[in-house]
């Protein structure tokens, strides 16, 4: 299902019509956060958004479009980790969807971002200083321009020596 989330007046009612007329409403917090499941999902999920919100007095916003125009998450990034010039530095390569940027969390939990070629996709990124640990997990998650985010694909890396590490989409 698709989601809805933003900044309205604190504890405003938020009405948000979908693109094919559907309309769903949720009540911002204190701090005038909201978020909903469009459920049902639209008939139309591609479009403009319309968002308007309503404060205790009844007044009520100008309405503000959002189009949306990708609603797809990237595929599953594959990632590579080896010590790709032996100074002991891993260097995380691998596939991502083109222009993404790929996200890379390694075994201490610090992140490593690089974009993605626009063209085939492919990404690279030697680490300036080695994680510690060393080895664990490493894990990829792409980002595409409309703010979806891919699931997440991961790596076991027991020995950095070892000619490399991979993994595949498909696992």
């Amino acid at each position: 299902m698709p989601n809805a989330s933003g900044l309205a007046p604190a504890n405003a009612l938020v009405t948000v019509t979908a693109p094919s007329g559907e309309i769903y409403t949720a009540s911002a917090d204190s701090s005038g956060n909201f978020s909903l499941e469009l459920s049902p999902a639209p008939l139309t999920l591609t479009g403009s958004y319309g968002f308007t919100s309503t404060d205790s007095n009844n007044n009520i916003s100008p309405s503000t479009a959002v189009q949306v125009s990708d609603l797809t998450a990237p595929t599953v990034p594959t990632l590579t980790v080896r010590d790709a010039d032996g100074d002991g530095l891993p260097t995380l390569s691998g596939l991502a969807e083109p222009g993404s940027t790929v996200k890379i969390t390694d075994p201490s939990g610090a992140v490593h971002a690089v974009v993605a070629d626009a063209s085939t996709g492919a990404f690279s990124i030697e680490l300036s200083s080695a994680p510690s640990p060393l080895t664990g997990t490493y894990s990829a998650t792409a980002l595409d321009a409309a703010g979806n985010t891919s699931a997440a694909g991961a790596v076991t890396v027991n020995d950095l020596t070892c000619l490399l590490y991979t993994s595949d989409a498909a696992d």
